[in-house]
């Protein structure tokens, strides 16, 4: 670390140039040990290869560099996978923080989506399902609603009429999948938060936990793959009508994706209250719970277009399913992931 440092302080001070330091720096990740969660350890497996991807930049890149970003983020994935408790993740979280903020996407290699998503799985399972399964919902409601009334998607997609969103409807369902997918990527910065249990959290660990949408939309507008989602992130707990939710400052109707943060919205809230297994601190309720609260919410918190949607026989056996065997489904398959990382891990 402070042969590292030194050399560091060279290049900044000019007494070294670019290729230098940058051969400094790829020799000492490829010295590193990959299991050393130590201070040190992590200085190595998150510092250096963040340093890394500054030096190689968003820029025009060789082969070479695109191989060596691509190895980064598969290190950095079973670096995470790998971590042997809680507290670790704690003291790691802002270095990998940082590791996101420097991330670089290229073609070849890993998306920011799938970046983003096998961190969550490594640093908190349960937010992973929960992203799984909100865009699971998300697909469900958007399929059927194309189906019951197209035209209330006017606007996603560059649609003006009840005919584009038909012709466009494979399109506009991706969007929202992938939208409900990545809305909750704004948590990765503050899962030592998220991991409170047993107690309800202070007014400090709240108002962190609100941060949550922004950041998920700082995130997602960097890359262009992701960037047409980036509303979604922003404006998921934000009422219908705009009257609560936050951040108090994004008005959703001035948004085209309003009807996906829409749906994104009732999908986000039917999950969470039914979950019994990643959020073992509440009682779950049923999908008639929900129902009744869409009921009571209509036109305020949720679209008054909801109720009927989800009270439609195919609709609500479509849902049952998705919440029970569906989740039952991801929970087991991510559990299979985390043993299969483990292992290849060790």
């Amino acid at each position: 670390m402070l042969e590292l440092s030194l050399y560091r302080t060279g290049y900044l001070a000019g007494e070294y140039d670019k290729s230098v330091y940058r051969e400094k720096l790829e020799e000492t990740y490829r010295g590193r040990q990959t299991d050393d969660y130590s201070t040190g350890g992590g200085f190595l497996n998150l510092f250096v290869p963040e340093e890394l991807s500054l030096m190689i930049g968003k820029g025009r890149c060789t082969m070479r560099d695109q191989s060596l970003l691509q190895t980064i983020c598969h290190n950095l994935i079973s670096y995470a996978f790998h971590i042997p408790n809680s507290e670790s993740i704690s003291v790691l979280l802002e270095p990998y923080a940082d590791c996101l903020n420097a991330f670089i996407e290229k073609p070849s290699g890993i998306s920011f989506e799938s970046m983003v998503l096998q961190c969550l799985a490594a640093f908190h399972p349960p937010t992973y399902v929960h992203s799984l399964m909100v865009a699971q919902i998300t697909e469900c409601l958007c399929r059927h609603l194309i189906d019951y009334s197209p035209e209330l998607l006017a606007g996603v997609s560059g649609c003006c009429s009840r005919e584009d969103v038909l012709e466009k409807a494979d399109e506009i369902v991706s969007l929202a999948y992938h939208a409900a997918l990545c809305h909750d990527f704004g948590k990765i910065m503050i899962i030592d938060t998220i991991f409170v249990y047993g107690r309800n959290l202070l007014d400090m660990e709240f108002s962190l936990i609100r941060t949550h949408p922004k950041t998920g939309y700082e995130m997602l507008k960097r890359y262009a793959s992701t960037k047409a989602y980036a509303d979604v992130a922003l404006g998921h707990h934000k009422w219908y009508d705009n009257s609560a939710g936050y951040p108090e400052d994004f008005d959703t109707s001035s948004s085209p994706l309003k009807p996906v943060i829409d749906l994104v919205l009732a999908a986000d809230c039917l999950d969470a209250a039914t979950d019994t297994v990643g959020r073992s601190y509440k009682k779950g309720r049923t999908l008639d719970d929900f129902l009744e609260d869409l009921k009571e919410g209509s036109g305020t918190r949720y679209a008054p277009w909801l109720y009927g949607l989800v009270s439609a026989p195919e609709v609500y056996a479509d849902l049952e399913y998705l919440l029970s065997e569906g989740r039952e489904n991801h929970y087991r398959s991510t559990y299979y992931l985390l043993m299969k990382m483990q292992q290849r891990c060790e």
